[in-house]
């Protein structure tokens, strides 16, 4: 038996299913376009792959099941109250019948379908968005995107790993050691590996006041301490920008800072 306003259901239920994709199209794009704020401080191949084995089951579980459940639930919770659920109230059918032989309203029996078409799309946001800002293949447009060579006393250093610093807050969480003459504390924001010819990129970094710390072979310790390295680096726009990382077996303690080259 089919519900009794099948056709206010179905049309109520397409508009429904309408405007739901209309919103998780929305918001794939705003993910899309902010990819630079949620980049994660390492982006590795084996990180990559260990989300992807726990995301993809549980939205292949999540997608056929949670939904429809979620609303038949909902609607009769919504409908009949708490008390009716729990002793035993349920939708048996697609078209709305309840298991007393009534059928729920013309708004849940499309949200039923709607709804649950919607929230199967949403299933797959945390899927995507892994996929979109943590794949280690991830090239973004937005943000700033530096890339350069690392050097120590004139020579690459294969392998270097590069991290960048922001500054949040007023610092007073951090050791005495690591606090800005002016105040605020260091987040760590990216962190990347050089190649074996010592050559870095790194993508969609927000346009900010970086502390950049290096460490790798040779490399002196202070230089891998984000309240003490010398390199500080200001970019206040969006684009590519090429930055070598020039350092010194001996380095003063002055902190040099520079602007895009």
């Amino acid at each position: 038996m089919t519900h009794p306003e099948s056709f206010w259901v179905g049309m109520l239920g397409l508009s429904m299913a309408g405007v739901g994709m209309l919103l998780w199209l929305i918001v794939i794009g705003i993910l899309s376009f902010t990819a630079y704020r949620f980049l994660p401080l390492r982006r590795s191949r084996s990180t990559f792959w260990l989300g992807m084995t726990v995301l993809v089951p549980l939205a292949c579980a999540g997608m056929p099941f949670f939904p429809s459940y979620a609303m038949q639930a909902l609607a009769v919770i919504e409908m009949h109250g708490w008390d009716a659920y729990s002793e035993g109230l349920r939708v048996i059918n697609k078209h709305g019948q309840l298991s007393d032989g009534s059928y729920i309203s013309v708004f849940w029996a499309a949200a039923m379908g709607g709804g649950a078409f919607v929230l199967s799309g949403f299933c797959m946001i945390p899927l995507t968005t892994w996929c979109m800002h943590y794949h280690p293949g991830r090239k973004p447009h937005h943000g700033v995107l530096p890339a350069g060579v690392v050097h120590l006393d004139g020579a690459p250093v294969p392998g270097a790993e590069i991290t960048f610093y922001i500054v949040v807050g007023d610092g007073s969480a951090l050791p005495a050691g690591s606090r800005l003459n002016g105040g605020g504390k260091l987040r760590g924001y990216a962190r990347i590996d050089a190649d074996d010819a010592g050559r870095y990129e790194c993508f969609a970094l927000p346009p900010r006041t970086f502390r950049v710390t290096v460490t790798g072979v040779g490399v002196p310790p202070k230089y891998g301490d984000a309240g003490q390295t010398p390199l500080v680096f200001v970019w206040d726009f969006l684009g590519p920008v090429v930055q070598d990382l020039n350092l010194e077996s001996r380095i003063t303690n002055s902190t040099t800072s520079a602007n895009t080259l």
